[in-house]
């Protein structure tokens, strides 16, 4: 799989495009919170879920793949409605850095994004 993000051969949707195109095999680690950060519309990822081999969660706002949940912008229950529509059954992973100056303690966005995918998924 490849992690599209800024910094890669894949942070413009049309490179994410044109590397699915040339390598049919390649699966997505599907992690939308780079597309807020790098303000891509995170509506317009979509073309990326029937690739889509895992998920990494977390909040973020543009300029940062990371904020906390009460500053970050992500929809959450798009990206998981978009999940279930393209079947994905795997597993979501809430990936929070750690030690890092903006976001000091992250436990409890942590709690607070598993509660909210728990509710989400729920039905």
């Amino acid at each position: 799989t490849f992690e599209p993000h800024s910094g890669s051969v894949a942070e413009t949707y049309e490179s994410m495009k044109a590397l699915l195109e040339a390598v049919p095999a390649l699966g997505v680690a599907y992690d939308p919170s780079h597309f807020v950060a790098m303000d891509l519309e995170v509506t317009k990822s979509a073309f990326l879920l029937p690739r889509t081999a895992h998920v990494h969660l977390r909040n973020a706002v543009k300029g940062n793949f990371q904020a906390p949940m009460d500053r970050g912008v992500l929809d959450f229950a798009w990206v998981v409605k978009q999940l279930r529509a393209h079947d994905y059954d795997g597993a979501l992973a809430i990936e929070y850095l750690d030690q890092r100056e903006d976001m000091p303690a992250i436990g409890a966005d942590i709690v607070r994004l598993r509660e909210l995918l728990l509710g989400l998924t729920a039905a």
